[in-house]
C-alpha cells in the first residue's frame, strides 16, 4: 500500500512539473511544505509575466498561435455572452482548471486565472452551443480546431488577483 502511495505522489509531482503547474524550486520543496504550493498563483504569474507583455504577438493572429505558444493546458472554456439574446457571440474565456473546479471557484467568488479572447468575427450562437454541449465545457480537440482558426481581435489576461 505504501508503494502505491509513493508512486501516486511521484506521478502527481511529475505531472504538475510537466504541465508547468509548479516550478523547479517548488518541486524540490514540495515534500517539506506541500500545503504552501498554490498552482493557481503560478498560472497567474505565468500569464501576467509571459503572455500579457507579448499580447501584440497574438492579436490579429489565429488563436492557434497563442495556443501553441502557451505552456499551459487549456482545460475548459466558456463563451462570452452578448447583452441581447439571440445575438452572435463575441469570444471565449479560457480556463486552466477543469470546468468543475473553475465553476466551484467562481461560485465561491475565488478569482481564477483566465484569458478572455475576443475574435474579429462574431461566432454563430448555434455553432458555439453545439460545441459546448458536446464537450460540456471541456477544451477538446473539436474546440481547439474550431476556435483555433479564428482571428484574435483582443486578449484580456486575468491573473486571478
Amino acid at each position: 500500500m505504501k508503494k502505491y502511495l509513493i508512486l501516486a505522489v511521484a506521478a502527481i509531482l511529475i505531472t504538475c512539473k510537466a504541465n508547468g503547474a509548479i516550478n523547479k524550486n517548488q518541486f524540490h520543496n514540495w515534500l517539506s511544505c506541500p500545503w504552501a504550493i498554490n498552482p493557481g498563483q503560478d498560472t497567474a504569474k505565468y500569464l501576467k509575466e509571459t503572455i500579457l507583455p507579448h499580447k501584440e504577438k497574438f492579436v490579429h493572429q489565429q488563436l492557434n498561435v497563442l495556443l501553441t505558444e502557451l505552456n499551459l493546458n487549456v482545460k475548459s472554456y466558456s463563451y462570452i455572452h452578448n447583452s441581447k439574446p439571440g445575438q452572435p457571440l463575441r469570444g471565449i474565456v479560457l480556463f486552466f482548471d477543469d470546468d468543475k473546479i473553475s465553476s466551484e471557484k467562481l461560485h465561491r467568488h475565488i478569482n481564477v486565472p483566465t484569458i478572455t479572447v475576443y475574435f474579429d468575427k462574431e461566432i454563430p450562437r448555434n455553432e458555439a452551443w453545439t460545441l459546448q454541449y458536446k464537450g460540456q465545457g471541456a477544451w477538446l480537440q473539436g474546440e481547439k480546431d474550431y476556435y483555433g482558426k479564428l482571428t484574435v481581435k483582443d486578449l484580456v489576461v486575468s491573473s486571478g488577483e
